[in-house]
């Protein structure tokens, strides 16, 4: 079982702040020097961590565990470079006798572009054990950080009454359906003559006025629940458009 240990946290922050612009644009703090004392984590007894960073290189990082400090060298120092002490987290854990017995860990992450400009968070995971004194291992690992796409902008919106249109559509705010709750409308853009197929989720606020004012921000999605359309399906293809927020403009 792991345990996340907090305590006294005892900062010391450097205010190497650069002139504010125009505006007063508000920036953070970086921090420089940390010391974290931690509450009794089991058979590691009381943990503390001391930590000096000078321009995202770590200068010194010492953990105190098992009664003993563990000082981090020069080559695990260099793996940590660009890692905010901010991040810090301290966790611990029985852990198993052949990798070293309990178990204490510092969990550090950053984000930031790899080489092909693809946005993903990085760890680092810096652990020491009963049975390994002095040791101080660090892993590091990565993955692509999945980013919300902008939304989908519709606007020049005609009011389609869906209902004595004649125009067929599969509902998705009925019971067992996608939205359950939530409310559908369609629309007809006035350039393309376009039919979009619209819905509110429950509890979102409807417009009053549905005349070429509108403007509605949210996503397109595919069907999610197909399996309850046993007569007439829907095209695989079959999307509609789901709003997040809207507003009228003149």
């Amino acid at each position: 079982m792991r345990y996340l240990c907090w305590s006294c946290l005892l900062l010391v922050v450097s205010l190497s702040l650069s002139s504010y612009a125009s505006g007063s644009e508000e920036e953070y703090a970086v921090w420089s020097r940390v010391a974290i004392q931690c509450e009794a984590c089991g058979k590691a007894g009381d943990v503390a961590i001391e930590a000096t960073v000078n321009e995202g290189a770590y200068r010194s990082m010492k953990i105190t565990a098992f009664g003993r400090e563990h000082v981090l060298d020069g080559k695990a120092a260099e793996q940590l470079a660009g890692f905010p002490l901010s991040s810090i987290r301290v966790t611990h854990e029985a852990g198993y006798p052949r990798v070293g017995g309990y178990s204490v860990h510092l969990r550090l992450k950053r984000l930031i572009y790899d080489e092909k400009k693809t946005l993903v968070e990085e760890r680092a995971l810096l652990t020491v054990c009963e049975e390994k004194p002095g040791e101080v291992s660090v892993l590091k690992a990565r993955k692509p950080v999945k980013q919300n796409p902008a939304p989908t902008v519709l606007k020049e919106l005609v009011y389609v009454d869906m209902y004595a249109s004649g125009s067929q559509h599969p509902l998705m705010c009925i019971e067992g359906g996608d939205f359950p709750g939530g409310h559908e409308m369609l629309f007809r853009k006035t350039g393309s003559k376009e039919t979009i197929h619209v819905v509110f989720p429950a509890g979102a606020k409807l417009p009053g006025i549905l005349d070429g004012s509108l403007v509605l921000r949210g996503h397109y999605q595919g069907i999610v629940k197909r399996d309850r359309f046993t007569m007439k399906r829907p095209p695989k293809d079959y999307r509609y458009f789901v709003v997040a927020s809207w507003e009228y403009v003149k």
